[in-house]
């Protein structure tokens, strides 16, 4: 069980190990992975490993935010130059419009800058070469430019303003440093976002996998505390600090941080607020009945 999935990571951990070129360059590679596991033998796998990489208990992880102030919330697609795909557009002047941004419970907060960007690539995609589309969203997760030495801005759910730079911390992986507004949060706090994540649909053997490659020695939890460890109920603010525990939990740089939350969404979303840190996601399918 799961042995053509151990033989994968494998492969991957010795690809990106074994390369020790500077990448100064996005890596997002997805690989995808068909589980064929029982419960019951994916429960033996995670027990066991869980087992031997017995440890001291964890720290307490950042505390859940189910209801904060919400900033205000406006996506703004402008189209300059006809576009077929949209009535509206003309070729003699832009035109802009307001995009409804509608998503279940389990996609507020930063995940409306997920729902604006994808459809501002749609549009771009539908406008073709005959159009340029634009975008201007206000709202959790939203970006500023990059300034010169750096670093750029987001707004965090509950409206407050944080401040990300870029930092050299641990090989292959993309590192930063992060301050708030408050008083507490001008302490910068360094971490370090997981270079493997574990992606995909529930039951299909990520819990097993998760243990397995905690058992690696040259893998290390990104948030010890638990496996799926996502943004939901969150603020931007405690959910990067977490991966700070993992930054110290790993003290030897040669640890390859790892997470397990299943969400892509998760990953999608901080693709854009930590603008294309380096990432591979591990995307576990059940097998398709014959």
């Amino acid at each position: 069980i799961f042995t053509s999935a151990t033989a994968a990571v494998a492969l991957i951990l010795e690809e990106l190990m074994s390369d020790s070129r500077p990448r100064t360059s996005r890596v997002h590679s997805w690989y995808v992975m068909t589980s064929h596991s029982t419960s019951a033998a994916a429960a033996s796998i995670s027990s066991a490993a869980g087992t031997a990489a017995a440890g001291p208990p964890p720290p307490a992880g950042p505390p859940k935010v189910t209801d904060v102030p919400r900033p205000p919330l406006r996506c703004t697609l402008t189209f300059r130059g006809p576009c077929p795909g949209h009535p509206s557009s003309s070729a003699t002047r832009p035109y802009a419009t307001e995009v409804p941004l509608a998503a279940p419970p389990e996609m507020r907060g930063s995940f409306f800058a997920l729902l604006c960007h994808e459809e501002h690539v749609r549009w771009q995609k539908k406008c073709g070469e005959g159009a340029t589309v634009t975008k201007e969203y206000v709202g959790p997760g939203a970006t500023t430019d990059t300034a010169p030495d750096g670093s750029w801005n987001v707004t965090d759910v509950d409206g407050s303003v944080l401040r990300l730079r870029p930092v050299r911390h641990r090989p292959l992986h993309s590192c930063y440093e992060l301050r708030g507004e408050t008083a507490e949060q001008q302490e910068p706090v360094f971490f370090c976002y997981p270079l493997l994540n574990i992606v995909g649909n529930a039951k299909c053997g990520s819990s097993a996998l998760y243990h397995l490659l905690g058992a690696h020695p040259r893998l290390a939890a990104a948030f010890p505390k638990n496996k799926e460890y996502c943004l939901f109920e969150r603020t931007i603010y405690d959910y990067l600090d977490g991966f700070r525990r993992g930054v110290w939990a790993a003290p030897t740089k040669h640890k390859v941080l790892f997470n397990g939350c299943i969400s892509y969404l998760n990953g999608l979303t901080f693709d854009l607020i930590l603008k294309q840190p380096k990432s591979l996601n591990l995307y576990l399918v059940r097998e398709i009945a014959a």
